[in-house]
């Protein structure tokens, strides 16, 4: 069976976080994209509370035949898409505007829902572990 997910080793910070600015663009991790296992996108110190909760309130819409693509716009990048999951035919596709390779794949509604929860999750339980945080309430 094929598989998306965002993945992100250790959490760091290089500042107290007491608050949502603090922690979009203070906690940082390395970060993937995989598909069926394989790296498509890395990035190190890559700001990954900020990431989820975009994704998080983008999921909130993603299942409306009209909402749009994910092109996530960061404080932390100087560009849109450094992650972005786009409709094709009624299915996502998943990249980055500097993926090592392009991805094909598609995957359903569910899928994708399930990739970004496992992340959030991910990113909530590391806070938690890694930095004696709780990062739940910036992610919604």
């Amino acid at each position: 069976m094929r598989h998306v997910a965002f993945k992100i080793g250790s959490l760091q910070a290089d500042r107290p976080i007491q608050n949502a600015q603090a922690a979009y663009v203070g906690v940082e991790a390395d970060f993937t994209v995989e598909v069926d296992g394989e790296v498509v996108y890395s990035e190190t110190r890559f700001p990954v509370v900020e990431l989820a909760a975009s994704l998080r309130g983008w999921l909130k819409d993603a299942d409306d035949e009209d909402s749009g693509d994910f092109e996530w716009d960061s404080m932390s990048t100087p560009e849109r898409g450094w992650v972005w999951i786009r409709r094709t035919a009624g299915w996502w596709r998943v990249g980055s505007i500097h993926q090592d390779r392009a991805v094909v794949d598609t995957w359903s509604s569910t899928q994708i829902a399930s990739a970004i929860d496992a992340f959030c999750s991910a990113v909530v339980a590391q806070g938690s572990s890694d930095l004696n945080v709780d990062l739940s309430p910036w992610i919604g």
